[in-house]
């Protein structure tokens, strides 16, 4: 019990949670004051933290997407062969500080789910794509020389080079597929990223896109609805709205 106190008032002391509390203080100090003005707009902050950081209100924002992909484990066994597995990048960072070259992120789904494809023989073929980071190596090429140097595969696998999104992605496969007769690919992104993703990938290249989701987020029945400041229903939030934003944008631009 005791033990479960102190983690609690530690949790409490991080940056996030000292926002928090002093938002909170910060109102009642306001209250205190008779500033009401001031006082109702910090409180509007602090239910807004609130809700995004101590409510599964990020997550459940997350699962609205991530949800259509849900079954996908159902259907790992029966994934039709295709051409070619296209990876999208997102996955890792390119980095000279680790022993294989690259920084493993929330996304590090993406490449273990398309080495996955190549070992179950859904494709003969595996395309990379990703960004570029600041004095480092193209995402692509260091995932590319990774899966290379441990032999994870003996599929051919190309890079993309760099990308500058999703949809730059899909125009260059969209050229190799028409120079290389692909008619059937098999794509590989997060769960969240999906639904903008495909959308783009039929719009630019015209063949069957086969949607292989990973790295889902977002839980249908979280443990806790109410807890301390957390972290990670902000990332929630903050994913939501990037796809979310991202969707609107492709759709005005003529992408999807």
């Amino acid at each position: 019990m005791l033990m479960d106190v102190i983690k609690k008032a530690l949790d409490l002391c991080q940056p996030l949670g000292l926002l928090w509390i002093g938002l909170f203080v910060f109102w009642l100090w306001l209250r205190k004051q008779q500033q009401p003005k001031s006082a109702r707009c910090c409180l509007v902050l602090w239910s807004f933290m609130t809700v995004t950081t101590c409510l599964p209100f990020g997550n459940r924002l997350l699962a609205s997407i991530e949800h259509p992909w849900r079954d996908i484990p159902a259907q790992w066994d029966s994934l039709p062969q295709g051409d070619v597995v296209v990876c999208l990048g997102g996955g890792v960072q390119p980095t000279r500080q680790e022993i294989i070259g690259l920084n493993m992120q929330e996304n590090s789904d993406r490449p273990m789910t398309a080495v996955e494809l190549l070992r179950r023989g859904r494709a003969p073929l595996l395309v990379i794509g990703g960004g570029a980071f600041p004095g480092q190596r193209a995402e692509a090429e260091a995932v590319k020389e990774w899966i290379e140097h441990w032999h994870l595969t003996t599929a051919t696998v190309q890079s993309l080079g760099v990308c500058a999104d999703t949809h730059d992605e899909s125009v260059k496969v969209a050229a190799l597929a028409k120079q290389h007769g692909w008619k059937r690919i098999l794509l590989v992104t997060s769960a969240a990223h999906m639904n903008r993703a495909s959308a783009v990938f039929r719009k630019s290249t015209g063949i069957e896109v086969v949607p292989v989701p990973c790295a889902f987020i977002s839980t249908r029945w979280p443990e806790n609805w109410v807890h301390l400041p957390d972290v990670g229903e902000y990332e929630s939030c903050a994913n939501w709205f990037h796809e979310t934003i991202g969707w609107i944008v492709y759709r005005l631009r003529g992408w999807i």
